[in-house]
């Protein structure tokens, strides 16, 4: 079974809505969460100093692993998914 739903942005511990550009700290924007079978993954849309980002992070069993994407790339990468995916549908 797989499934999506928004969640509520969570804050990391000491981060605050509008950090100061040297602050180590991200402010979440917005956050979805899907479970597909042994996994969860979250995609977390952030901002800091340097700008705004995604992060998704899978979680298998307790093993986490995270990709952090800048915004501006995020077009050029849902467009190589996107042909990937048709990859996929044209092999039987």
């Amino acid at each position: 079974m797989i499934y999506s739903s928004p969640r509520a942005p969570q804050e990391p511990p000491g981060a605050s809505p509008v950090a100061p550009p040297d602050h180590p700290h991200s402010k979440t924007i917005a956050s979805e969460k899907i479970i597909a079978e042994s996994k969860t993954f979250y995609l977390d849309l952030q901002e800091n100093h340097r700008g705004r980002f995604f992060k998704l992070a899978e979680d298998n069993k307790g093993r986490r692993s995270t990709v952090i994407v800048a915004t501006e790339v995020v077009p050029i990468f849902m467009e190589a998914v996107k042909r990937l995916l048709a990859e996929s549908d044209a092999r039987p």
